[in-house]
């Protein structure tokens, strides 16, 4: 691997990270960076359970469904298929243990009516011939008539992740993020690959492929998680050293022990970074979210 390239993904995760910090614990006004790149677009956070929308999962149906598991997770599926705050903060009074069928009710309902009640953000599939809402509550049932709580079982994300790809219209993706939510529960909190396993999507494969310097970018990595292993290894290196150690312990303590999730997830926005950076440098016209062209 580049070793330049792997410190400027390894700066560009700290630089992120103290945005977060100086935003939220800090409560400083912008600008967060000197980075134009990342100051003019849209990255998550380094760390995918700090981001608005997992936020909400996690204080809004998590914990006030916490001692009931069978009704946490139908919700889990649902909410991140909709991956949407403003359909999250209407629908809040539904998060009632014991009870999904209101919730259901209410979801089908207001897409009859023909309001949007999922996401923009990335590609949504579904059965053909369903609403969306019709095709994501039969998920959740054909999940629960399935061997689901026996894989769940096994404390494995490998397992699940493979597990969840078995239903129709549920790739790699959407299954690692259902995945992923389940581990911000007690049921896969302390899964046993929660720091050597992790999900090859295009983002994370494209980031590998830049600190390799292989191109064209999209070639598959087959040995992923080798390479995986060599860039956690450098991160925790690197974030464990004597010139961190320094730094407060809210800004550093999540640097210090990543999941293998968390290297995957900034592979992903590390591919992000180059591709703005490139349009940038090149004066490139094009459209972003975000972007106002202050470079």
């Amino acid at each position: 691997m580049n070793e330049k390239i792997i410190d400027l993904y390894l700066n560009l995760a700290f630089e992120r990270h103290s945005m977060w910090y100086k935003r939220t614990i800090l409560k400083e006004p912008k600008p967060w960076t000197n980075n134009k790149i990342l100051r003019d677009f849209h990255f998550t956070n380094v760390f995918r359970d700090l981001d608005k929308t997992s936020q909400y999962i996690i204080n809004k149906v998590i914990k006030p469904l916490s001692d009931d598991f069978e009704n946490l997770w139908r919700h889990l599926i649902v909410y991140r298929y909709i991956s949407k705050l403003e359909i999250f903060e209407e629908i809040e009074p539904y998060i009632i243990p014991g009870d999904f069928r209101s919730l259901e009710k209410h979801l089908k309902y207001r897409e009859l009516e023909g309001k949007s009640c999922v996401t923009g953000a990335y590609f949504i599939r579904h059965t053909e011939g369903m609403r969306l809402m019709e095709y994501v509550f039969n998920l959740v049932e054909q999940i629960d008539k399935s061997d689901f709580r026996s894989v769940l079982k096994e404390n494995s994300l490998q397992k699940m992740t493979k597990f969840y790809t078995q239903f129709e219209c549920v790739g790699g993706f959407m299954a690692y993020e259902y995945t992923t939510d389940l581990t911000y529960t007690s049921a896969l909190s302390r899964a046993e690959d929660l720091y050597t396993w992790a999900n090859l999507g295009p983002g994370c494969n494209t980031g590998i492929n830049l600190l390799k310097k292989r191109y064209p970018l999209n070639k598959k990595n087959q040995d992923y998680l080798e390479d995986m292993e060599i860039i956690k290894q450098r991160w925790e290196e690197k974030f464990r050293s004597h010139s961190y150690s320094k730094l407060p312990k809210e800004l550093m303590k999540r640097l210090i022990a990543p999941q293998m999730r968390d290297i995957e997830h900034w592979l992903c926005e590390f591919g992000k970074y180059a591709k703005y950076h490139t349009l940038v440098s090149k004066n490139i016209a094009f459209k972003h979210r975000k972007y106002q062209g202050r470079c």
